[in-house]
């Protein structure tokens, strides 16, 4: 269990709670949005991080795409999560490995520790989070997880 909770609430930082890829079925179609820069996607997921460390629902939820399958769930999850444990996560070797004006692959690590809350495995999610853009503003849609390392 404790190995069950150490991968969900690691991945939830960054994620659109769920450990499987989000299929490209919700695509939006119509007209194409500017391509971001780099370093607006990197803000992206910066602020979900920083929203995570201050437990802050609201400025976490606005990071993730209305559009995703997992957003109401997420929310929900956060909630529990952040009355349980008070955690510390650290994104880095984030790198863009494919961007269009409709969807963006950032390759990510992110590390989380436990500050306090009940038992919980340290642990390093190495994947991929795939952002795209709502209303001109580039957000989480969902993630792939690679590999969780405790």
């Amino acid at each position: 269990m404790i190995v069950v909770a150490g991968v969900v609430l690691g991945t939830l930082c960054l994620v659109v709670l769920g450990v499987a890829i989000i299929s490209l079925s919700g695509l939006q179609l119509g007209s194409p949005q500017p391509t971001p820069t780099y370093q607006q996607l990197y803000d992206v997921l910066n602020e979900n991080v920083r929203s995570a460390n201050a437990e802050d629902i609201h400025a976490y939820m606005a990071t993730i795409h209305p559009n995703s399958s997992m957003y109401r769930q997420t929310e929900t999850a956060l909630k529990q999560v952040f009355a349980l444990y008070d955690l510390d996560y650290k994104v880095y070797d984030m790198r863009v490995t494919n961007l269009t004006s409709n969807e963006a692959r950032v390759h990510f690590s992110l590390l989380t520790r436990k500050r306090s809350g009940p038992d919980f495995r340290n642990n390093i999610v190495i994947g991929t989070m795939i952002l795209r853009p709502d209303n001109g503003v580039w957000k989480i849609y969902g993630q792939e997880v690679e590999n969780v390392q405790y």
